[in-house]
């Protein structure tokens, strides 16, 4: 029973470890209060995005969360589309993180245009 308790916890953790995404790209269409992304599998199993996020950056702001559930192929990208109650401003740092079914996120600052 413990052999087996221990190998699946191997198991989960190895696919973990081998599930990683990154955002390639981020457009911003501020007049829309939209973000797109582009995010890219770069690790060696089919990832699975569970959610997309956003929040100002800046000391205790609220995530604002897009739930998704779209498997991407190692080595493939897909886009993402967000759209959600916070409100965009110009010229503003943002946090925008991915994350995945396995519990991998990523995480980029991105800043919106002028």
């Amino acid at each position: 029973m413990t052999y087996s308790w221990v190998m699946s916890m191997v198991s989960a953790q190895s696919r973990q470890a081998q599930t990683q995404v990154r955002i390639d790209s981020v457009s911003w269409d501020i007049d829309a209060n939209t973000i797109t992304l582009v995010v890219r599998n770069t690790g060696s199993v089919s990832a699975t995005i569970e959610q997309v996020s956003i929040r100002e950056n800046r000391e205790e702001t609220t995530w604002y969360s897009k739930s998704v559930t779209r498997s991407i192929a190692p080595g493939s990208t897909d886009t993402f589309t967000w759209t959600g109650a916070l409100t965009l401003e110009r010229s503003s740092p943002y946090v925008i993180r991915v994350t995945t079914t396995t519990g991998f996120y990523y995480e980029l600052v991105a800043s919106s245009p002028a």
